[in-house]
């Protein structure tokens, strides 16, 4: 390998980029200026270094780079569909706890609807009102106290009503039918 980079040294002529005579130029040129009290550097002179090519290579590069858009727009977009996607698991785990939370809820009432009719039977039983009635003081009729009625025939109503006369007293009937009327209207 070292074998290698000296015959690819001796090639290239150097560290000099294979040019004797510009590396002598050089050094006649240098030796001017330090006689002159003028030092330059390589870039000044108008000597590029070796990796020149490249480092313009790569400031071209850095100036091409931009920001791309599309990435950070379609980043910005996952995380608002994971965010979103998270919160629709969270509303589904807060309505799953409370559909189990009604659920249970439904079930103790039903138990208690079952108890409440069965009171309610209870209490509509034919033995359980006799002996409530019993112990209230109530008997059964006898055969003395039952009544029948016949009503056979039409029906009909005789009303005796009485005529008074005098101004007052039919104003006063008249008031008096009147907020009997009004009464029965909002009963």
């Amino acid at each position: 390998m070292a074998l290698a980079a000296a015959k690819e040294r001796y090639e290239r002529g150097g560290v000099s980029g294979g040019s004797l005579v510009r590396e002598l130029d050089w050094a006649v040129r240098r030796r001017e200026l330090e006689q002159a009290g003028e030092v330059r550097t390589m870039g000044q002179i108008g000597v590029r270094p070796r990796n020149a090519a490249k480092a313009r290579v790569r400031q071209r590069e850095k100036a091409r780079t931009h920001i791309p858009i599309l990435g950070i727009l379609s980043t910005a977009a996952v995380a608002c569909m994971a965010i979103l996607l998270l919160m629709g698991y969270i509303e589904l785990t807060r309505l799953s706890s409370e559909t189990v939370r009604l659920k249970s809820q439904l079930n103790e009432l039903e138990s208690q609807h079952v108890l409440l009719d069965a009171q309610y039977e209870r209490m509509f039983d034919r033995a359980s009102v006799q002996e409530a009635a019993e112990a209230a003081g109530m008997t059964k009729p006898s055969g003395s106290q039952v009544g029948y009625m016949d009503l056979s025939e039409g029906d009909s109503v005789i009303v005796y009503h009485e005529e008074e006369s005098g101004f007052g007293r039919g104003l006063l009937l008249c008031a008096k039918d009147g907020f009997e009327a009004v009464r029965e209207f909002f009963n």
